[in-house]
């Protein structure tokens, strides 16, 4: 009887029916008799498409100590200070009703999304056109809806393994927990960050004009 095929097969074999590229990397860390349990270290990315800036990454690494161990989503490069870090997720209903967490740190003037989002991190001096997009913050919001595990952040996690994004700084939607393997899922991711890369594209632009 034929085994459940792991996540690095079923990528493997969604790149292959897509006609796409996958780089993999796999690797047990050692183990002894005092830590018989072994760990690995998994890594796959694929870009959209030949002539496409953005990337679907899968990272795990158990003993990454101080990192994000476990991610998975879609990525571009971005523009900014790699000094910028910026995460936001879904808000829920139990945000709503906390009177006493923290405030939000950053407010981009449009009501509309922050009923729906909320800003965990906001460090920058220079993305604030991105977020102020409209088309952005609806394509975000979509993206938040379409699986609740989505996160959205630049700079969180750790792209050097992909030699394009390596130095980078990065725009991306990810989950924390499992790899995505889901054909009809990438797809969609790849659709929702290709969007925001194109009207990121857009606004700068337009900043040289102004």
């Amino acid at each position: 009887m034929e085994g459940e095929k792991s996540s690095i097969q079923n990528l493997q074999d969604f790149a292959k029916k897509s006609g796409r590229v996958i780089k993999v990397s796999e690797g047990a860390y050692p183990s002894n008799a005092m830590q018989p349990i072994v760990y690995h270290k998994r890594l796959a990315y694929m870009k959209n498409n030949a002539n496409s800036k953005t990337y679907f990454a899968c990272y795990s690494d158990p003993k990454n100590v101080g990192g994000i161990e476990h991610f998975s989503g879609v990525f571009f490069a971005l523009p900014v200070s790699k000094d910028t870090n910026i995460y936001l997720r879904k808000k829920f209903v139990i945000d709503k009703l906390n009177f006493f967490a923290k405030k939000e740190t950053q407010r981009t003037g449009m009501e509309g999304f922050h009923s729906k989002v909320v800003f965990e991190k906001y460090q920058s001096n220079s993305t604030d056109r991105i977020f102020t997009n409209a088309r952005v913050q609806e394509t975000i919001k979509n993206a938040l809806k379409f699986d609740m595990r989505l996160r959205v952040g630049i700079n969180n996690v750790d792209l050097s393994f992909i030699p394009e994004l390596n130095g980078e700084s990065h725009f991306g939607i990810y989950t924390t927990q499992d790899w995505f393997v889901e054909p009809e899922k990438i797809e969609m991711l790849f659709k929702f960050v290709e969007k925001i890369r194109t009207h990121v594209i857009r606004e700068e632009e337009a900043s040289f004009v102004h």
